[in-house]
């Protein structure tokens, strides 16, 4: 199972957006969802605990590929985490250990535009990045 997880910030408000999709590389799922926030890193760091409760149904292998380097360092124990986000990165900890195998790593340009283009369709943002095509909608993909 690979999770992306990205994040939009407008204003006050941060919408982030999470692909599913299977080691094929297939989209199962698309989710999001706006909260009142100032720092895209906290956000961020709810997206990966919701998705990851969320996969469990998928597998026990999951790839995590996030748009914030920073958030990256902290989930790959490369950083100290902020204490500001020191609950939420326990959480995700300890919510790891249901899987058998966990990478974590910043999101490629790619798996970026694909978690963000869920947030922005959520932020109400129909602009399309460059050489991409939004996604009809944000429930399970049919099939999947």
């Amino acid at each position: 199972m690979h999770i992306l997880v990205g994040c939009v910030q407008r204003a006050e408000r941060v919408t982030y957006g999470v692909v599913f999709r299977n080691a094929a590389g297939r989209t199962l799922r698309q989710v999001g969802r706006t909260v009142e926030a100032d720092d895209p890193r906290g956000v961020a760091l709810q997206a990966v605990l919701r998705a990851l409760w969320a996969a469990r149904r998928y597998g026990r292998t999951v790839r995590i590929a996030v748009d914030h380097p920073e958030v990256a360092d902290w989930l790959a124990r490369r950083a100290e985490v902020d204490p500001r986000y020191l609950t939420p990165f326990l959480q995700i900890r300890a919510l790891l250990h249901a899987y058998r195998r966990v990478e974590v790593g910043l999101a490629s340009e790619e798996e970026q535009r694909a978690s963000r283009r869920v947030a922005l369709r959520l932020a109400g943002d129909q602009t399309e990045p460059v050489g991409t095509s939004l996604w009809a909608t944000l429930q399970p993909v049919p099939g999947g």
